[in-house]
């Protein structure tokens, strides 16, 4: 029971990972967010280009002008899956004051965020986590004090 509901909590953190990018590019989405795909579409246009250059072996102007269009495309691509994100998640950027923080932090936090959401809406509570936490740590600890030549930490959430 105990390590089924954990092994249930962990697949709640892997999947929150890929819920910002699974969000923003679902295909019902493409509608909200058509400069998106107008972007990429752009930037994998430029790369394709570049690429053509690069094998047929003639550096020409060209193939500096897409290189630059492929940095400036990729830096604008950036910047807007950065707000489309935002604008997407807008509850848990007020709820956990995503806002203020760095982009890799912001990311970080958003994905804890979402793990915390879903862990809500499973019914799990502050002090069921800690329980199974607890009840892991301790058989890690009693299996690695055994001597046991298989020592292996449990990846315990943050």
């Amino acid at each position: 029971m105990v390590l089924r509901e954990w092994g249930e909590i962990r697949q709640l953190y892997r999947v929150s990972c890929y819920r910002p990018w699974k969000t923003i590019f679902a295909p019902t989405k493409a509608g909200c967010y058509w400069y998106l795909w107008f972007t990429l579409l752009f930037l994998l246009f430029f790369l394709l280009r570049y690429l053509v250059h690069l094998v047929t072996a003639s550096p020409t102007m060209d193939q500096t002008g897409d290189f630059f269009l492929i940095l400036v495309t990729g830096g604008l691509w950036c910047c807007i899956v950065k707000i489309a994100i935002a604008t997407e998640f807008k509850a848990e950027y007020a709820t956990h004051g995503l806002a203020n923080f760095s982009m890799p932090k912001k990311s970080l936090y958003l994905h804890y965020a979402l793990f915390l959401g879903e862990l809500a809406e499973r019914g799990y509570t502050r002090d069921t986590v800690a329980k199974l936490r607890d009840f892991i740590l301790n058989q890690a600890t009693q299996h690695w004090h055994t001597g046991s030549t298989r020592k292996r930490a449990i990846s315990v959430f943050p």
